[in-house]
């Protein structure tokens, strides 16, 4: 069930990419865009006497599998080898660097008989015990070869785990059912199960890690991953500001234009307007009937957000605690935050949808594989239910994942594929790493990932960089504004507080997602079509070359929420509207008299 036709393949060689440090040389590979294969360099390289280590920077955090590293005539007779996961803003300038060093194998004795390709790889164990995401690989130069003054390389490739993700195991001696598939493997395999996810095709095995690569081979198995550790990608969480009291923020939606002249963050602002910010928020829709699941920390029940236009409080759906306790959202903000954005009734965009809490991180904001499945067997069977008891109507179901593991896993990305067959519109936090974001996950070309925008009051036309931190590259579909936004807090009725991150951008679309969604007849469509059908909506409304610095690869599309691409959306006073020429105008009555006569 695996290949391995998916590596990086870097040359060492020295040109604009590199970065001296100490005395060693660190590489960047120059065109990292995609999670499969990284380009090649193709000449060889000879080492100065003074450098003492050579570091490969691999753009993105992998699952190594194989290491290749072929030697010139001037070899090193000792050396060793090492890997290391990033560790985030731990430079000045904001960028990742190598966390600590593991060893994978130091080589002692080294003659010109032996081979000019040294191989380190899970056949030979080397790498078997490899920590997940790594990102860094380092070759730590000990002894020259006999008679030489330099050391000498020709390439270094390195191979990565790579699943056939096509592939589906359909053998009928698997078992009848999931639980009689499960029971075979527990026992072929000498393990138990802590839990079976069915509707999700999933289970939790409790077994020894000399089971896993028999396990990967199986062909009953998809994919075996550890429990990968889950975070919350924000940034920073700031302090809640003063308020003004709170029967002074209520909102009131004039008659004609779905318009609010003092938006509670600039986010609101900034998606609603080609170009730069101009005070005010429009949008169309309000997300009616549509159902928000932020898959997060635990969100607080009793914010004023969650309100409706009539002050009841009727917004705040039955969601699931898979981690933690019941009351752990009064110690971290990040999921009633994110809420907030997506569909809070001053904060937010979609201000008719209901959200539902999954929790699926604790206080710290962690989580693993086991509880996000915890939560998608949940969201399955609301899915399911829903659209049994009212066919041929479809779920209007989104998903905001604002979360991730530090490099790749199959079986989230597998799990985000499987939500948007089912109808499912998918919102991903791209990450903030200052990397690539095609090599975290999750991640699925069917979901849409989203990238954090900086605010800059200085630039008129709205040419937005993306944040310090904020992953980029091809697999981010759309841009939104992710620093220093204001939403709700977890400390009171009407408090507010101040977020940075993917997350919060990420939050955005979701709810913008939900409008869109409402404008669709779902009785007309299958649950396979609609999670495209809104990804279409949402990227053909975005406006286009308007931001500044994203980075390498990245689509430059930034979100909107109005209907229309005027010049300026919300430039009419109220009870006009703004139609696709960029012009004002009273809907209940004739365009002009000349108009008039000649039609």
């Amino acid at each position: 069930t695996e290949i391995r036709e998916s590596y990086v393949d870097t040359l060492l060689a020295l040109d604009s990419a590199q970065s001296s440090s100490e005395r060693g040389i660190d590489f960047v590979p120059k065109n990292a865009v995609n999670s499969n294969l990284l380009d090649n360099w193709s000449s060889s390289l000879t080492r100065p006497e003074s450098v003492e280590w050579l570091q490969i920077d691999m753009g993105g955090p992998q699952a190594v599998q194989e290491i290749y590293i072929k030697w010139d005539e001037a070899y090193a007779a000792s050396y060793t080898l090492q890997v290391a996961t990033e560790r985030v803003n731990c430079r000045p300038n904001g960028r990742s660097c190598p966390n600590s060093w593991t060893t994978i194998k130091t080589v002692t004795g080294k003659t010109n008989s032996d081979p000019t390709m040294d191989v380190f790889g899970r056949s030979t164990t080397d790498v078997a015990d490899v920590p997940q995401g790594v990102r860094y690989a380092r070759i730590l130069l000990n002894q020259r070869a006999p008679g030489h003054n330099n050391f000498s390389i020709y390439y270094v490739k390195i191979y990565r785990e790579k699943m056939i993700t096509d592939y589906e195991p359909t053998a009928t001696s698997c078992g009848a059912t999931l639980a009689d598939a499960t029971s075979n493997l527990i026992s072929k395999y000498n393990s138990f199960s802590a839990i079976t996810y069915y509707d999700t095709s999933g289970f939790v095995l409790i077994s020894e890690p000399s089971n896993r690569w028999q396990l990967r081979s199986d062909p009953c198995v998809f994919t075996v991953e550890p429990n990968y550790v889950l975070e919350s990608r924000s940034a920073r969480l700031g302090v809640p500001p003063e308020e003004e009291p709170h029967h002074r923020r209520r909102l009131a939606i004039p008659e004609f234009n779905l318009r609010d002249d003092a938006p509670a963050n600039w986010g609101l602002e900034r998606i609603s307007s080609m170009g730069g910010r101009n005070g005010k928020y429009i949008w169309f829709h309000e997300g009616v009937d549509g159902h928000i699941y932020t898959f997060d920390t635990g969100v607080y029940p009793d914010s004023y957000e969650w309100q409706n236009y009539d002050g009841s409080v009727d917004r705040f759906a039955e969601g699931v605690v898979c981690t933690g306790g019941a009351t752990d959202y009064q110690y971290t903000n990040h999921g009633t935050h994110v809420a907030s954005i997506a569909m809070g009734l001053k904060t937010g965009t979609a201000k008719s949808s209901l959200i539902h809490p999954m929790q699926v991180l604790d206080r710290y904001g962690k989580g693993s594989t086991k509880t996000f499945l915890c939560a998608l067997e949940k969201m399955l069977q609301d899915g399911i239910a829903w659209n049994a008891a009212n066919a041929p109507k479809k779920y209007r179901g989104i998903v905001n994942l604002s979360l991730g593991v530090n490099g790749h896993s199959d079986a989230l990305d597998h799990a985000v594929s499987l939500l948007t067959d089912s109808g499912y519109t998918v919102t991903i936090a791209a990450g903030n790493n200052d990397g690539n974001a095609c090599f975290y996950s999750p991640y699925h070309p069917s979901a849409i990932t989203v990238g954090a925008l900086r605010d800059d009051t200085s630039r008129s036309k709205g040419e937005n960089d993306k944040t310090s931190n904020s992953n980029y590259g091809p697999c981010i579909d759309v841009w939104a504004p992710g620093e220093n936004v204001l939403g709700a807090a977890n400390t009171g009725e009407f408090d507010r507080a101040s977020l940075s991150g993917t997350s919060v951008a990420s939050a955005f679309v979701a709810g913008t997602a939900a409008l869109f969604f409402e404008q669709i007849n779902t009785k007309n469509y299958s649950p396979l079509e609609l999670s495209p059908l809104v990804k279409e909506f949402l990227i053909n409304k975005a406006e286009i070359n308007a931001l500044g610095n994203i980075g390498y690869g990245s689509h430059n599309k930034m979100l909107q929420t109005t209907v229309s691409k005027c010049e300026i959306n919300s430039h009419c006073e109220k009870g006009l509207t703004c139609i696709s020429d960029g012009t004002c105008r009273d809907l209940k009555k004739p365009l002009n008299k000349r108009l008039k006569k000649k039609s």
